[in-house]
């Protein structure tokens, strides 16, 4: 296996199992109309509409304090980690100097100029996607007030 194939794979599941877990507990459809996401969530709030309610509001609550802390903790892990095997990368060339170092081509650093560009973008798309991610929350949180609540 290789240590970029690793390290990918490290970091996927870093992102992607903490931010599943995150907003377990939001049963409502947070993308469109605000009303209860799927069969059990719908039984819950025709069985039990002000608790549901309620509970789906301290829920929003939670995930907008908790949300930009676990970002931030997540976005840290991953510079860390790309930090880190850069720095691996480096002392392996140093502890075995009879390791062919590539010298980069006119085409490899406009490769490399390339991707970085492409990082930057990727950047952009997650912030984009985490700010339309607390309008939503903040939108069905108005929601239930206006409609859920007494």
């Amino acid at each position: 296996m290789s240590v970029r194939f690793t390290i990918g794979l490290a970091l996927s599941f870093m992102l992607i199992v903490p931010f599943s877990e995150a907003s377990a507990d939001i049963q409502i459809d947070l993308y469109n109309n605000c009303e209860p996401d799927g069969v059990i969530a719908s039984l819950k709030e025709s069985m039990f509409p002000e608790s549901f309610w309620e509970e789906q509001q301290e829920e929003i609550k939670s995930a907008l304090t908790e949300w930009p802390v676990l970002w931030a903790k997540y976005d840290r892990m991953v510079h860390d980690a790309e930090v880190s095997a850069k720095k691996a990368v480096a002392q392996m060339y140093a502890d075995n100097p009879e390791l062919w170092r590539p010298n980069p081509t006119r085409s490899e650093r406009l490769q490399s100029m390339a991707d970085e560009a492409k990082k930057q973008e990727e950047k952009e798309i997650v912030f984009a996607v985490r700010i339309q991610r607390l309008r939503n929350w903040r939108k069905c949180l108005a929601y239930i007030a206006q409609h859920h609540t007494k």
